[in-house]
């Protein structure tokens, strides 16, 4: 298994986790606040996995393997329709309402990665 790095911003501050538990991922995901904590990335050698925004008003998570094919998650709601503005990695940006996720698809597919590298294949992805 390649080495995971956890790294995630708090008030503009970077801080980084060379050894992540699974707990932590979840932890990180679910303070995202899209105001003072925006962004968590999980490395997985040169791959990695990036969730944005709020866990309570909605994220947007994509994941690389090589950083030149990003796979973005797609919603499973039924409406979404239209742009949602969402801050991730202390930018906003206008993003597709398909693309804007819950917490529990959030951390679905962060599972998978953390555990083995993937995206989940519960989930709906599509290549950016």
């Amino acid at each position: 298994m390649s080495e995971l790095v956890l790294v995630w911003d708090s008030n503009f501050v970077e801080i980084e986790n060379q050894l992540p538990t699974f707990a932590d991922v979840v932890e990180r995901i679910s303070l995202l606040d899209g105001v003072g904590s925006t962004l968590v990335t999980l490395y997985r050698g040169q791959a990695h996995f990036a969730c944005g925004g709020s866990a309570k008003t909605g994220l947007v998570v994509y994941a690389t393997f090589d950083s030149a094919v990003f796979w973005q998650l797609v919603s499973s709601r039924e409406s979404t329709a239209g742009e949602t503005t969402v801050v991730a990695g202390g930018q906003t940006g206008a993003y597709s309402a398909n693309h804007v996720v819950d917490l529990v698809a959030a951390t679905s597919a962060a599972t998978a990665f953390f555990k083995a590298g993937i995206l989940a294949t519960d989930q709906a992805w599509e290549k950016q």
